[in-house]
């Protein structure tokens, strides 16, 4: 009884000493790559991109790459592991079940580019970065300072204007969608301060109701549309991490309530998209600020203003065209990250820990012992 006493003395102290921008920062102006000289690309009016890794354990991201590519500018295709003596350049995905050292292709051409591609934010990546340093040439990544920029969606032209539901027609308040239970970002506290206030239905395998997991949206357009607001809130606070959190409630045409810290914000986003709790001074005033849009039509509507003239691309994989641009080239720099570990590592959130990884359980369980 003593020990589960000093335990919970221990953790409240633990968990009340982590701020909620728990941030650190980097020296961005280290050199992570080192470079040669130029590189003449091959003269191919159609490149090859060899996909040698699964994609979370699957080999279907290799037609979506091609169903992307099929539609670029400049010509390019992907294949799976057979292609690659031929290939302009090898596309490794990063995660623990995807990537394996002693995989690796045995040869490697000089003249080829490796790519590899992350999605994971830093405070998840659960291996040790410094065995792939000196293996990579480009990143290809949802950070800004990667070779290839990858946002996990965009802003497209849209060809007419459209509709969506009026704020009288949507009966429910907020809904939220949440995976992943040992929470850095720290979600669960907010979301319980936020039930102090507005009703709020979450979904997903950390909370009490259930969508189709097979489908990144969770909920279709039309369910969606029943509630006013989407609480967007990332798991961790990392360099440019802005989700499909964000792009699918803007595709959907509710309000995405965001949990974006400093160098966290999606550039391309203000405050006519997105409401961000951390433009309030504490949790009561911005649920105040969400039941006042919810009862004001033009302010309500006013978040919708750019669907007008703009619409979302919200795969991931859209950003295989500018890849391709990049494969294009005529001469590039000859580089290669020598130090993946620390270009990681240079962000404004911890690298992974165990030990908050089993804390965040702890505090997911503690605060929500059955469910959400």
């Amino acid at each position: 009884m003593v020990m589960i006493l000093y335990f919970l003395l221990f953790y409240e102290n633990y968990i009340d000493s982590i701020p909620i921008h728990n941030m650190k920062f980097y020296d961005y102006k280290h050199s992570y790559v080192t470079t040669f000289s130029n590189m003449t690309l091959s003269n191919h009016k159609q490149k090859t991109i060899a996909v040698w890794t699964t994609f979370f354990r699957y080999m279907s991201w290799l037609d979506s790459i091609n169903f992307v590519l099929s539609k670029c500018r400049y010509k390019c295709r992907a294949t799976g592991r057979e292609g690659i003596a031929q290939s302009d350049a090898v596309l490794f995905h990063y995660q623990r079940h995807d990537l394996h050292v002693k995989d690796l292709p045995k040869k490697r051409n000089p003249n080829q580019i490796w790519i590899i591609y992350l999605l994971e934010p830093t405070t998840y990546i659960e291996r040790n970065i410094v065995e792939l340093n000196g293996l990579f040439n480009w990143t290809m990544s949802h950070r800004r300072d990667s070779t290839v920029f990858a946002p996990y969606g965009s802003f497209i032209e849209r060809p007419s204007p459209n509709d969506i539901r009026p704020l009288s027609n949507r009966k429910k308040f907020a809904f939220a969608v949440f995976s992943r239970c040992n929470d850095n970002g720290k979600r669960y506290r907010i979301v319980r301060e936020l039930q102090k206030y507005i009703n709020i239905d979450i979904f997903g395998s950390c909370g009490s109701l259930k969508c189709d997991t097979k489908s990144q949206q969770c909920l279709s357009t039309e369910r969606a549309q029943d509630y006013l607001f989407r609480l967007s809130f990332e798991n961790s606070h990392c360099k440019d991490y802005v989700t499909e959190k964000l792009w699918f409630p803007l595709k959907q045409g509710v309000i995405p309530v965001v949990n974006w810290a400093k160098e966290q914000k999606e550039t391309r986003v203000n405050s006519s998209h997105v409401i961000n709790i951390y433009d309030f001074s504490n949790i009561k005033d911005l649920a105040n600020y969400l039941k006042s849009v919810a009862t004001n039509e033009t302010l309500y509507n006013s978040y919708f203003s750019w669907r007008k003239t703009l619409d979302v691309e919200t795969s991931h994989f859209h950003a295989f065209c500018k890849l391709c641009k990049k494969l294009h080239q005529p001469q590039i720099l000859r580089q290669v990250y020598s130090d993946l570990d620390g270009w990681v590592s240079s962000d404004i959130c911890p690298k992974y820990k165990y030990v908050q990884h089993i804390v965040g359980w702890i505090d997911r369980w503690i605060l929500f012992p059955v469910g959400l």
